[in-house]
């Protein structure tokens, strides 16, 4: 059996796009491959095979992931860092 293979992801804060095209290629030889890959791409493979089994968005879910994107993009400083939320989830852990 023959895999094609099209990678894409979007990284919002680098604000850049990676694309990895693979021939087709048997289960085997993806095997293969995976050690010659960079860091970057096995990352963007895993999210992608993990993504497959997540169920689709809604349509209203998908409206408001773009409604709260879009609010994001026009007042970036309304979101809150991450290493902000992780500190405050490990000191609820502490008490």
């Amino acid at each position: 059996m023959a895999l094609h293979f099209v990678i894409r992801s979007f990284d919002l804060l680098k604000n850049s796009c990676i694309v990895v095209k693979l021939s087709p290629m048997s289960f085997n030889e993806v095997i293969a491959e995976l050690p010659r890959l960079t860091f970057d791409e096995r990352q963007i493979l895993i999210r992608r095979a993990l993504e497959l089994d997540d169920p689709p968005l809604s349509a209203a879910d998908e409206e408001l992931v773009e409604a709260r994107l879009a609010e994001h993009h026009s007042d970036p400083s309304s979101s809150v860092p991450l290493n902000e939320i992780k500190r405050g989830l490990r000191s609820r852990s502490k008490s």
